[in-house]
């Protein structure tokens, strides 16, 4: 029963370990969305300005460049945290089957105990 034990509580650490990882990751690409925005207007803006002047529109021009690769540096990791994200998830299923398993296991044991 005490190793039961041990591995029960163990695994219920695992999950909490497994939950907190989550909702880093969910609170990352929060982040990361609202970067997104942030720069998807950023961007809006540099369209309507580029109709200036022809030394205005060439340094707009760069800036949207630098805009537009920061925008697919930020759109990548959020499909790599989205990938992260559903990985995390399979493994909180498996560990709350592996902790519903145990949570059989000790109970089978005090049952025989107690017999």
């Amino acid at each position: 029963i005490t190793e039961q034990r041990k591995l029960f509580d163990n695994s219920q650490k695992n999950l909490i370990e497994l939950q907190t990882s989550y909702d880093a990751l969910q609170n990352e690409i929060k982040s990361v969305s609202d970067s997104e925005a942030s720069l998807l207007v950023v961007l809006e803006e540099l369209n309507m300005k580029s109709v200036e002047s022809d030394e205005t529109i060439k340094a707009i021009q760069n800036s949207k460049s630098k805009l537009e690769e920061e925008l697919r540096v930020l759109t990548s990791s959020s499909k790599d945290n989205s990938a992260v994200i559903a990985a995390l998830q399979n493994a909180k299923v498996y560990a709350e089957e592996e902790l519903l398993t145990m949570k059989e296991k000790v109970v089978m044991c005090e049952d025989e105990n107690e017999k």
